[in-house]
């Protein structure tokens, strides 16, 4: 399992009652990897968190899973943050997900996934005269090309 992580922190613009504070993790991995996101939790008292996606269904309230996709994974709930799974990831999975924390003051912040897409295919050369030209197609961009003149030894 490979994640790079960012850590974002967000504050209300008010202190909060209680100085409950909620702080989330950007996720960028490798398309079939598993992802880790995790809600940090300062201050906590026990307070309602829910986790949801970026349609903004929920996967998780309070530690029990609400919604029924297998690829998501309680791995802790603790006093001090929660880290779900998710394994198997896909570029439609990428997205904001949500750590809501609902105590006097309701707190939240957005843990941004990004998924890296693999290539369909490599290159697909086509000889023009001396020109070689080739093109490949990558998730998220609608084709690149490639030019090269023949490489000579001695040049």
């Amino acid at each position: 399992m490979r994640s790079l992580g960012v850590g974002l922190t967000f504050s209300s613009p008010r202190p909060a009652a209680c100085g409950q504070v909620v702080h989330a993790e950007n996720v960028t991995v490798m398309e079939g990897e598993t992802a880790e996101i995790t809600c940090r939790l300062h201050s906590y008292d026990g307070s309602i968190v829910v986790i949801q996606n970026p349609n903004r269904q929920t996967l998780f309230f309070n530690g029990t899973r609400a919604l029924k996709d297998d690829r998501f994974r309680l791995v802790s709930f603790t006093n001090q943050h929660v880290r779900v799974a998710l394994s198997d990831a896909r570029v439609e999975d990428e997205g904001g997900y949500f750590c809501q924390l609902y105590a006097e003051d309701t707190h939240h912040q957005v843990a941004v996934l990004t998924v890296l897409g693999k290539s369909n295919s490599l290159l697909h050369p086509h000889v023009l005269g001396s020109i070689h030209r080739g093109s490949c197609k990558l998730w998220r961009v609608n084709m690149m090309a490639l030019r090269w003149t023949p490489f000579e030894m001695g040049n």
